[in-house]
């Protein structure tokens, strides 16, 4: 692991600026099938000749639910973050305000989504699994902004203070990738509709990132059926192709987002004398999500799913591998292709009301 970790901080009049910069290089846990079809060479599998339509490989696994893997470090994951925040005093030192921006850019090999071998597997989208390539982590939080202010008050007089303080949160959504729904049961379907690979292996089979037509009559394509393609289908698929911001091709990891979510957590702290000389009462009332409080509306935190993909199309290529047969995957939704959705526990909004008593001796 390579890290790169720079600070900066200057007073500017009554501010003080606070800028940051991280970079880290690292390697990454990998699993790799190996009972492919073909002869391992220095104990790894290889790339087989066998190519489906857009050129990525087909191997030739022959098991259900019987796959050999091997774990692998592999590097090339690597991440940048950067975070600019500023902050100042007011009101003779009883308020406080902070602001604080972070973007961040990072890039893994796989998602480590989950916890054991063939999830991990069928959860990571890439273009061939077994050699997996760097690409926008399902982590990332590109833009990130926060808010903070603090203020003191003395209604109850100067040994009573009163510190109203108020948390602001807006943050871009996580990213979404479009991948080919391949599951299959059949041994005989495996390299016509899972790449060759066993499907116990696969997991969810959201491992393979799709490939997007260049236009309805994209000559790799056939829409359901090559015989009588449904073209109602086919402009559809183009409708959720645009809004998942696809180009053609094999798509890339993370083309689009879930949406920006904002939260506001609200707090009032009271203090007031003990019944001994300097100790004191801390009396507490919070409200996480105010925003939600205020408005039903307001504060709810939308996301995706867990793995970060979007199955859009279900994949069966022709016999002599030439074609897509493409048809609806099992998120493909033209009214809402990223598959939103609310997360009710997440967007409520929480009071609470505490007390507290320090001794001090």
């Amino acid at each position: 692991m390579k890290v790169l970790n720079l600070t900066y901080e200057k007073p500017m009049g009554d501010w003080l600026v606070v800028a940051s910069y991280l970079k880290k290089d690292y390697e990454q846990a990998v699993y790799r099938a190996l009972n492919t079809g073909d002869p391992l060479v220095n104990n790894q599998p290889q790339i087989p000749t066998l190519k489906a339509p857009d050129g990525r490989p087909i191997y030739n696994m022959t098991t259900y639910n019987s796959f050999k893997v091997a774990l692998n470090n592999q590097g090339g994951s690597n991440a940048e973050i950067f975070t600019l925040g500023a902050s100042t005093q007011f009101n003779e030192g009883d308020g406080e305000f902070t602001i604080n921006y972070t973007n961040q850019n990072i890039n893994d090999l796989n998602n480590g989504v989950s916890s054991t071998a063939n999830s991990s597997f069928g959860n990571s989208p890439n273009i061939n699994p077994n050699n997996q390539m760097v690409g926008r982590s399902i982590y990332e939080t590109e833009h990130r902004l926060m808010a903070t202010i603090k203020s003191t008050h003395y209604f109850f007089g100067g040994d009573k203070p009163t510190t109203f303080s108020l948390f602001a949160e807006r943050r871009s959504g996580y990213p979404i990738s479009a991948v080919f729904e391949t599951e299959t049961k059949s041994v005989g379907s495996y390299q016509t509709q899972a790449f060759g690979f066993d499907d116990g292996l696969q997991d969810d089979n959201a491992n393979f990132l799709a490939y997007v037509p260049n236009g309805i009559a994209d000559p790799l394509v056939c829409w359901v059926s090559c015989a009588a393609p449904d073209m109602a289908f086919a402009a559809d698929a183009m409708r959720v192709i645009a809004a998942l911001d696809l180009s053609p091709g094999i798509a890339a990891k993370g083309t689009t987002e879930a949406p920006w979510n904002t939260q506001m957590d609200f707090k009032i702290t009271q203090i007031l004398p003990g019944f001994r000389a300097e100790d004191e009462f801390v009396i507490t009332f919070g409200v996480q999500n105010i925003l939600n409080l205020l408005n039903d509306d307001w504060g709810t935190i939308r996301g995706r799913g867990y793995t970060g993909t979007v199955a859009i199309f279900d994949v069966e290529m022709v016999d002599n591998f030439s074609k897509y047969r493409l048809s609806p995957g099992r998120d493909f939704r033209v009214n809402d292709p990223k598959r939103i959705y609310t997360s009710f526990n997440a967007s409520l909004w929480r009071a609470q009301l505490g007390f507290k008593y320090n001794f001090n001796f």
